[in-house]
C-alpha cells in the first residue's frame, strides 16, 4: 500500500504544515497573497487564518474594544536560569471589557511540541494561551 502514503516533506515545496504566507496592508487592512515589492506598510503573517484573525483584532482595536495589540512576542522559557525553549504566540492584547491581558495563538493544527511548550509556558507564568 505504498501508493497510499503521503510523500515526505521536501523543503522546496513550502511549509510542512501547508500554510501560506499572507500580507495585510496596514492602512486599509486589505489581504494580499503575493509578496509586495516594498514591505513598508505591510504586515507579514504566517497563514490565512492568522491574517484573518489579525484583521478582526485590528478592527476591534479601532472600535475601542481592545488596545495594545502586539504580534509575535517572544517569551523565553527558563528553568533555574537555563533556557529550555521559547514560545511566540501570535497575538497579545488588552481586552478593555474584561480588563485582562489576552495571549492568543492561531493554529490550524496543534503539534505535540506546541502542546508541550504551551503547558510549560502556563506552568512557568501562570498565564493561559487561547488557541483559535
Amino acid at each position: 500500500m505504498a501508493f497510499l502514503r503521503r510523500p515526505r516533506f521536501n523543503k522546496t515545496q513550502g511549509s510542512k504544515l501547508r500554510n501560506r504566507f499572507c500580507w495585510v496592508e496596514e492602512n486599509t487592512l486589505k489581504l494580499v497573497f503575493e509578496k509586495p515589492e516594498s514591505k513598508e506598510g505591510f504586515r507579514q503573517l504566517h497563514s490565512l487564518k492568522e491574517a484573518r484573525r489579525y484583521i478582526e483584532l485590528r478592527l476591534l482595536e479601532k472600535a475601542g474594544s481592545i488596545r495594545d495589540l502586539s504580534t509575535q512576542v517572544n517569551f523565553p522559557l527558563k528553568i533555574n536560569g537555563k533556557l529550555v525553549c521559547s514560545i511566540r504566540p501570535d497575538f497579545i492584547y488588552w481586552d478593555i471589557e474584561k480588563n485582562i491581558e489576552v495571549i492568543e495563538d492561531t493554529k490550524g493544527f496543534a503539534t505535540e511540541i506546541w502542546k508541550l511548550r504551551r503547558k510549560l509556558f502556563e506552568a512557568l507564568t501562570g498565564k493561559k494561551i487561547i488557541t483559535t
